[in-house]
């Protein structure tokens, strides 16, 4: 079975792990192995650097064993900037409209929570009090940050996330990005059967089900066995199947 959604064809889905683990990576995404002596990686023609800033003394990554258990890949290793800020710098966008969603969730065990921060984009606040979520064992419920950017031609994009508050430790930790993808807030997630299952026991009929985010009031449900054809299809289509 083919799970897909509607959207731009060139987009960038990046799980940061660790150097010495080549086998983490989420599903559908690229593995970027951290090495803090060289925190950039170039994905074709574009070009992700981190760096600690602030009160952050240093960017490392980890990773929690029993989220590969749990089949949370992405969430259960990343970066962590320790006691302050993390700044992500992207170049090599094409000029023009751009979408970033980012992924925090905590790997570490503490004796207390992460602390909420502030997302600026090029210095200006983009979102305030963000929650971090803690150990999830299914990367939907990761928490997630997203923001559209307007990228513009030899220029660099900036984004930079603050701890704030003092409620909790003052990390911040990033399991991974998306760029040019859907919001995660708003996607129709945990499908049953799971995607990618290509061996669902069908005796005749398969109900299909998902979870809705809270400001879905629809679903446009497209069906078929190409991820691409998927990607293209409109409700003109045949593979459109109505809605729900």
């Amino acid at each position: 079975m083919v799970i897909a959604a509607t959207g731009r064809a060139a987009e960038l889905k990046v799980d940061l792990g660790i150097l010495k683990r080549n086998d983490t990576a989420a599903p559908h995404f690229t593995e970027w192995r951290f090495d803090p002596t060289q925190p950039a990686m170039s994905f074709g023609p574009v070009t992700v650097s981190l760096r600690a800033a602030g009160a952050a003394t240093k960017l490392e990554a980890a990773l929690n064993k029993a989220g590969i258990d749990s089949g949370a890949r992405l969430s259960c290793d990343g970066v962590i900037a320790t006691g302050g800020a993390m700044e992500m710098s992207i170049s090599g966008l094409i000029p023009g409209e751009h979408t970033i969603a980012t992924y925090h969730n905590a790997i570490l065990p503490s004796s207390s929570p992460l602390t909420r921060f502030d997302l600026f984009v090029n210095g200006a606040v983009a979102l305030t009090n963000l929650q971090p979520s803690a150990h999830v064992t299914n990367d939907y419920e990761a928490a997630s940050a997203f923001v559209r950017v307007k990228a513009e031609a030899g220029k660099v994009v900036v984004l930079k996330f603050v701890p704030t508050g003092s409620n909790g430790s003052p990390n911040i930790v990033l399991n991974g990005f998306e760029i040019d993808a859907a919001n995660p807030a708003t996607k129709a997630v945990k499908p049953s059967p799971p995607d990618d299952d290509e061996h669902v026991v069908a005796d005749g009929a398969v109900k299909l089900s998902w979870s809705a985010p809270g400001s879905a009031v629809a679903h446009e449900v497209y069906f078929g066995t190409s991820a691409e054809a998927l990607a293209e299809a409109g409700r003109k289509s045949p593979l459109f199947k109505g809605r729900q």
